[in-house]
């Protein structure tokens, strides 16, 4: 494994500053925050938890405390169920339906007229006030249905009571069916049941209710719930931990027993701290209720999207006004305090959720930006709490007392951390690379580079362990733009067959983009077919540059082209090249700049690993540096695509045959002499370990 260093002329080389610090991971300093929260863990009986609050958008602290309750270290990157910020995400859908004009707030909801008109009663009706129940009093949690009131309790936790043993009526034994219980039979179940309450008059918290808005969601929206919320909220606002789901599905479930002595008891005040509701319950059954999980980062750029100035918005300012009404015939509520649309509001204009009764405590805070209401005592806009157990009362009050501690104050944007395993800070300018990212969040990570004013410098598709990752490198731009995408505006479509990658070449340049990158690779998610990645960037070529692109050429007819095209002046830009169905594939861009010299370039393919090692040393001495790399595997060992090219001197260094840790070390050890990673790929050798190539460019120190 021997490195390669390469040393020419350095010519205005880089954007970067030298770099005088080095950030892995989060900020955990043992402030006076920490010790705090630490302090409150102890005292109310926690076993851990994580913390983040934020300033102006900007993430000025976040950390983890403790563990889990499977013994696991917690960090700001650790997932926990979210229970009823689920409501949350739930009521700004369907808002978004109304904003699109695709529902009313007065819609029925059951009945001929109704939303879900197709949902029928399990038996005989025995409440026609059903059919007066509104898209609105589901929201708002009038609809008629009380959690406090037996035998039924809450129809939602029908399984979780008869597994504590409470005396409730089972409902999958009473509809001859057996387990799990689904959202359509509740709901059918439910419609053969009187209401606890006339809708619109009375106010009870209703998990019941927001499954039902799950539902009405599929059906305007004619797609699976999850996959709206994904679509809709969760890619915009970059949120690409959250997900459907209790605890880590890899963890053993080892204790399911039970404490209970009375089971006499209301259903609703038990606790039990041996079972979670997430042992139990599917979160897919109880999705639009209680069924996400996500972590501080995600939430905390949930509540930054809330806010109509950001260009991550959800909603349009009188919509969003509309998700935070007072209900007009709910009960007398306390004069500061009321239930809005999926969260509890003030007059102050704060906005807060607390976990569902049954779940672990967490409180998500949001102070929207109405400047004509007065500021809370604390200095952050935004925090949460999501914490390892069931210990306090009266969260809201301690949470906002501890976060009064804090100095809403840093000179790094930790939602860097979150982006990047190895995150070069140099105080105003940072570079960002992921190793590994899983295909299905790529999305979401994009936008949430794109929220930070990172700009994508690399991005290269490998399969490992039958699932489908990106290694990416990111850096700010070099003027980013406050809430403007426009000039430094990049798209990112992964996924794509030949004939969509077309169609979407053709569209995004009717819109003013140009595809500056294009790689081939075999897409897992995509029933392990050879998908394309293409990335398109807003005015990227000037009148003055001509591109040509094309896909799945054979060697002999692709090197034909290239001899074609470089008598034109043409150069390649990317060379993707796989092995598919034992046929060597290459797809390209080829660039020519009309008023610049033509670009001295080599290209090459189907390289073995000890070819691209003489490779690079033969272009080196030619004054040629690597602009180009991807691997394909053929039939257990890697075979790459290299284009060098020779358009300024600079000093650079290559090296094949890393591992994560090793190529982490070299990044840092590097960073001191100024030198940052302009290309990683990811492989696998044939001892079938996670292996990587990484080139470094020198820059000048300005």
């Amino acid at each position: 494994m021997a490195m390669l260093m390469v040393f020419a002329t350095v010519q205005n080389g880089g954007n970067y500053l030298a770099m005088t610090k080095l950030v892995n991971g989060e900020s955990k300093a043992k402030d006076e925050l920490g010790a705090k929260f630490e302090e409150f863990i102890d005292k109310h009986g926690y076993e851990g938890g994580s913390v983040a609050a934020m300033k102006n958008g900007q993430l000025v602290y976040a950390a983890g405390f403790g563990t889990d309750r499977f013994d696991n270290k917690l960090s700001a990157s650790s997932l926990f169920p979210v229970s009823s910020v689920s409501k949350s995400f739930t009521a700004i859908a369907i808002m978004q339906l109304v904003q699109k004009g695709l529902l009313g707030l007065d819609e029925k909801v059951f009945g001929k007229e109704g939303v879900l008109h197709m949902i029928q009663p399990f038996q005989d009706l025995k409440d026609p006030r059903i059919y007066d129940i509104t898209v609105d009093h589901l929201l708002h949690h009038t609809a008629g249905w009380d959690l406090s009131k037996g035998p039924i309790y809450d129809p939602v936790m029908n399984e979780l009571y008869l597994k504590r043993g409470h005396k409730v009526p089972d409902i999958l034994k009473t509809m001859g069916h057996s387990e799990p219980l689904t959202p359509s039979e509740t709901m059918r179940y439910m419609f053969s049941q009187k209401l606890d309450f006339t809708p619109g008059t009375k106010m009870v918290y209703s998990n019941f209710g927001y499954i039902i808005l799950g539902r009405i969601i599929e059906e305007v929206a004619e797609t699976s719930y999850e996959d709206y919320i994904k679509t809709n909220i969760l890619v915009p606002c970059g949120m690409w931990h959250t997900r459907i789901g209790g605890y880590d599905d890899n963890v053993e479930i080892v204790n399911l027993g039970t404490s209970m002595t009375d089971p006499d008891k209301p259903a609703d005040s038990f606790e039990d701290r041996d079972v979670s509701l997430y042992d139990i319950l599917d979160p897919q059954d109880i999705d639009s209720a209680l069924g996400w999980q996500s972590n501080v980062y995600d939430l905390m750029r949930f509540m930054r999207c809330l806010d109509t100035n950001h260009h991550g918005q959800l909603l349009e300012d009188e919509f969003f006004q509309k998700l935070l009404l007072r209900p007009v015939a709910a009960p007398i509520q306390h004069s500061d305090t009321w239930y809005g649309a999926g969260f509890k509001i003030n007059s102050h204009s704060a906005i807060w959720t607390l976990a569902d009764p049954h779940t672990d405590d967490l409180i998500l805070y949001h102070k929207t930006k109405d400047e004509s209401t007065p500021k809370e005592a604390h200095d952050v806009d935004s925090f949460v709490f999501l914490m390892n157990g069931k210990g306090l009362q009266h969260l809201k009050h301690k949470s906002h007392e501890l976060v009064s501690s804090l100095k809403a104050e840093s000179d790094f944007n930790l939602f860097y951390a979150d982006l990047s395993d190895l995150c070069n800070s140099t105080g105003y300018r940072e570079m960002v690379v992921k190793y590994k990212l899983n295909e299905h969040h790529l999305g979401a990570y994009i936008n949430a580079l794109k929220l930070e004013n990172l700009d994508l410098q690399w991005i290269s598709a490998s399969n490992i362990n039958q699932n489908t990752h990106f290694t990416i490198i990111s850096k700010p731009f070099e003027l980013p733009p406050k809430y403007s995408l426009d000039k430094h505006d990049y798209i990112v479509q992964h996924g794509l067959m030949g004939d969509k990658l077309l169609r979407q070449k053709i569209l995004l340049e009717g819109r003013g983009y140009n595809m500056t990158f294009l790689q081939n690779y075999k897409s897992i998610s995509h029933d392990s077919r050879h998908a394309f990645l293409a990335i398109f960037r807003k005015g990227a070529y000037d009148n003055n540059t001509q591109m040509k692109f094309g896909i799945h050429h054979f060697p002999r007819p692709y090197m034909k082209l290239i001899e074609l095209y470089l008598e034109k002046g043409y150069h390649p830009l990317v060379q993707s090249y796989i092995l598919h169905e034992d046929e060597q594939k290459i797809s390209f861009i080829l660039l020519k700049q009309n008023d610049t010299p033509k670009v001295n370039f080599k290209m090459y393919y189907g390289l073995t690993t000890p070819k691209l090692q003489r490779t690079v040393k033969i272009n080196a001495k030619a004054g040629r540096k690597l602009s180009y790399l991807d691997v394909s595997n053929h039939y257990g060992k890697p075979k790459f695509s290299a284009v060098f090219t020779r358009e300024e001197a600079t000093k650079w260094l290559f090296q094949l045959g890393l591992s994560k840790d090793k190529l982490e070390t070299l990044i840092v050890q590097k960073a001191d002499t100024n030198y940052h990673p302009k290309l990683i790929i990811s492989y696998h050798d044939k001892d079938k370990k996670d292996k990587f190539a990484v080139y470094l460019e020198k820059s000048s120190n300005l």
